[in-house]
């Protein structure tokens, strides 16, 4: 449901495509989307649910699955999250899509991130995994804000 269908790349190619031949839809699939990312941010995890049973899987793209594990993330919904991780979010970081751990560590008090870290480290992510496009990996973003991971 919240895969990537090839890359992201390919992804915003095809939308990019679709602006140019078939506007409305585009606009459709858009406004589609920014609502995932409000009821995510919101915590609205029945209506979030409801939404993407009711859409089609391949109008659900990466930008905006990214963008609403992000907000429930940000928001503390960590249901919602667990939803969005069960149903697909690529946690593989080869299909080139950023992982929202980054900016959560660098925007979150240290106690909202430990339990965000808590839920990545149980679906099996590798939080020393270096991220594609940075030097950094998740750990040296706890260890410049103080933030202390090693009691999960």
């Amino acid at each position: 449901m919240f895969g990537v269908k090839g890359s992201v790349s390919t992804e915003l190619r095809s939308f990019k495509a679709l602006v140019v031949n078939d506007p409305a839809r585009s606009k459709q699939l858009y406004a589609e989307g920014e609502k995932l990312i409000v009821l995510a941010g919101n915590g609205e995890y029945a209506q979030f649910k409801r939404h993407v049973n009711a859409m089609d899987p391949s109008h659900i793209l990466a930008y905006f699955s990214a963008k609403a594990l992000m907000a429930s993330l940000i928001g503390g919904h960590l249901m919602l999250s667990t939803f969005i991780l069960e149903n697909g979010y690529p946690l593989n970081l080869a299909v080139g899509l950023p992982h929202v751990l980054h900016d959560c560590l660098r925007e979150l008090p240290d106690y909202d991130c430990v339990s965000i870290v808590k839920l990545f480290i149980s679906k099996g992510f590798d939080i020393n995994m270096q991220v594609i496009h940075c030097i950094l990996m998740h750990i040296d973003f706890s260890f410049f804000r103080d933030i202390i991971l090693f009691n999960l």
